[in-house]
């Protein structure tokens, strides 16, 4: 029979941890967070709603964000649109 220290040492990696690269991660597409909005509006097609985009521009002006360093596919976008919560949206992509 096999003891719990058994199956715990066998998890355990034995040796010393190594560090095998150390780099900085950068998406390829950046966004000045003051022409977010109309980037964003834009790619999703939802520029006439203009009440939602201006409290979108007011929330984006007051964060301390410079700006936005993202992964987008704006065809994806553009095709599939951008769901709420809940919806598998993802299962087509």
């Amino acid at each position: 029979m096999v003891t719990v220290e058994e199956v715990r040492r066998a998890q355990r990696a034995q040796g010393p941890a190594t560090i095998l690269a150390i780099g900085t991660a950068t998406p390829p597409n950046c966004v000045d967070q003051s022409t977010y909005p109309d980037y964003y509006f834009r790619i999703t097609n939802s520029e006439h709603k203009t009440e939602l985009k201006e409290k979108f521009q007011r929330m984006c002006d007051k964060s301390m964000i410079k700006k936005r360093l993202f992964v987008v596919c704006s065809s994806g976008i553009a095709i599939n649109g951008v769901k709420g919560k809940g919806g598998d949206h993802r299962s087509g992509i």
